[in-house]
């Protein structure tokens, strides 16, 4: 099961934590953030997301496919593995994107 944070309200407390964003949080210390894994490959790419930005509205069905497609790719199947495989040894991992509602 995965239950979806703001990386904001971490506090680490020994059980699995995953940061997925391609950004490093602003207002985060490095000492906070070391206890979580940053899976940067399973985001969107830099490209991508700042079209999106332009104009999130209109660009959200575009979004969504190519996000799709690129997460087709070699690193990005891994990190999805590498999550999956978290998520059957510890049952429960915290995910922190900081873009929740897409």
């Amino acid at each position: 099961m995965f239950t979806v944070q703001r990386i904001y309200d971490y506090r680490p407390d020994g059980n699995p934590a995953v940061f997925i964003d391609r950004l490093y949080p602003r207002g985060v210390t490095k000492e906070k953030f070391a206890a979580a894994e940053w899976l940067k490959d399973i985001t969107p790419s830099t490209a991508l997301r700042r079209r999106y930005h332009e104009d999130p509205e209109q660009n959200f069905s575009g979004f969504a496919t190519r996000y799709h497609e690129e997460l087709q790719g070699e690193a990005q199947q891994r990190a999805i593995a590498h999550l999956l495989t978290l998520e059957k040894q510890h049952r429960s991992v915290r995910t922190f994107p900081r873009w929740p509602n897409i």
